[in-house]
């Protein structure tokens, strides 16, 4: 017994006062499997959050109930109401959090999932506290730092005060693990159109150019109409990113030549080879750069999904050799066990590209290379991209040299 998250129909305005927007189908509801009811506040604080977010806020709010669930069963489980919680059971909660399994996955949680799960809970309290829906309100409290480990930072009632953490997963791949990782992707073995040359060009597409993975399957073949007569070998071309972006935020990134011309080969290449497999009726021509390998009437229509892409890179990251020992709890036993994990995730690509582009740009003599790096991640705040990165550009800039310089090409004032 404990709280469950369960969707439910369309809310009515009505229902809600009559004063507001219906609730969308599937709505989330915190429910007490003790007597099936509704948790009030919950629900008031979800639908309050619903009505102020704006892209994405379906997927936000069921973030949001989901997170309470966690920490309502905490309570339960602690003997606490709700309403007479404190810091320092959040504290509590954080540190419970810091030495459990995810399961879900199995492996420990993240510091990012901890401190989304906190950050939630601390702004359900700020809120209901404004409310006066608390005998003793919440105060906002200080934050060092901020940001998606911000929970590492909050100085708790109990005196204690947890430093800022740097994001360990945050590095930047040597130029000879990427070669080898591309070499397993796309190797004598791999023949167009396999999905081992698609991925290895997604691959290329992410460390060169900073893009998510959800940003790299979203990309359309329309995006690289491009007369690359216009441009000199050594330029970087800009593209407007729109799907899969972050947020719905859309922005410029830079694509090197060299990459724009190879992108526009694997498009001459797919369309030929699509050219020998018409369309089946009824199903248009792909918009996508990157198709799934499901395919229908003998070609594939639909576009590569973030789940396979994903997989793939990391398959061949363990094929590589790029592992690390790991402990993860199986979800069947329950038992611990220590197993091989990829030492190397997709994201860490763009993490890679970010830390040379800094380090490029601030050798070439750029004044400010956090804000050209800031504006090509699409990172909404400056402090989002100096938290994450600095700190590892320090650590790699003793390594790089002009020899890099000239090899990334990553800064002409005139390009």
């Amino acid at each position: 017994m404990g709280f469950s998250v369960r969707g439910t129909c369309c809310v009515p305005g009505e229902a809600l006062g009559g004063n507001c927007v219906p609730l969308p189908e599937g709505w989330p509801l915190l429910v007490d499997q003790r007597d099936q009811s509704i948790v009030e506040p919950v629900f008031e604080y979800l639908r309050a959050s619903y009505l102020t977010l704006n892209v994405g806020r379906e997927k936000t709010v069921w973030s949001y109930a989901d997170d309470l669930r966690d920490w309502w069963g905490f309570l339960h489980h602690e003997g606490i109401e709700w309403d007479s919680a404190s810091l320092v059971d959040l504290a509590r909660y954080r540190d419970v959090l810091s030495s459990v399994y995810s399961p879900v996955t199995g492996k420990p949680f993240a510091g990012q999932t901890i401190g989304r799960r906190v950050g939630t809970v601390r702004r359900f309290y700020l809120w209901a506290s404004r409310r006066d829906m608390l005998p003793v309100p919440w105060k906002t409290t200080e934050v060092v730092g901020g940001g998606r480990n911000h929970w590492l930072a909050t100085n708790f009632p109990d005196g204690e005060r947890h430093p800022v953490a740097a994001d360990e997963r945050v590095i930047a791949i040597p130029p000879e693990k990427i070669r080898k990782i591309l070499n397993e992707l796309a190797g004598p073995h791999a023949s167009f159109p396999s999905d081992l040359s698609r991925d290895a060009l997604a691959v290329e597409i992410m460390w060169r150019v900073g893009l998510r993975v959800s940003e790299v399957v979203g990309l359309h073949r329309s995006d690289f109409d491009i007369d690359l007569a216009c441009f000199r070998e050594t330029a970087r071309i800009p593209v407007r990113i729109i799907r899969g972006a972050k947020g719905g935020r859309s922005r410029v990134v830079l694509f090197p030549v060299d990459l724009v011309a190879r992108i526009k080969r694997f498009i001459f290449d797919l369309q030929s080879h699509e050219s020998l497999t018409p369309p089946p009726n009824g199903v248009n021509p792909p918009k996508h750069l990157f198709l799934s390998s499901r395919k229908t009437g003998g070609r594939s229509v639909g576009a590569l999904s973030y789940k396979s892409l994903w997989a793939s890179i990391n398959s061949a990251v363990l094929r590589s050799g790029f592992v690390r020992r790991e402990e993860r709890m199986d979800l069947s036993s329950g038992l611990v066990q220590v197993v091989d994990v990829a030492e190397i995730t997709p994201h860490q690509f763009r993490h890679t590209f970010a830390v040379n582009e800094y380090l490029a740009r601030k050798q070439a003599g750029d004044p400010d290379p956090i804000r050209a790096v800031q504006a090509l991640l699409g990172h909404s705040r400056r402090e989002t991209t100096e938290r994450i990165y600095l700190r590892v550009c320090q650590t790699y800039e003793a390594r790089v040299g002009e020899a890099f310089v000239r090899y990334m090409d990553v800064f002409d004032p005139d390009s």
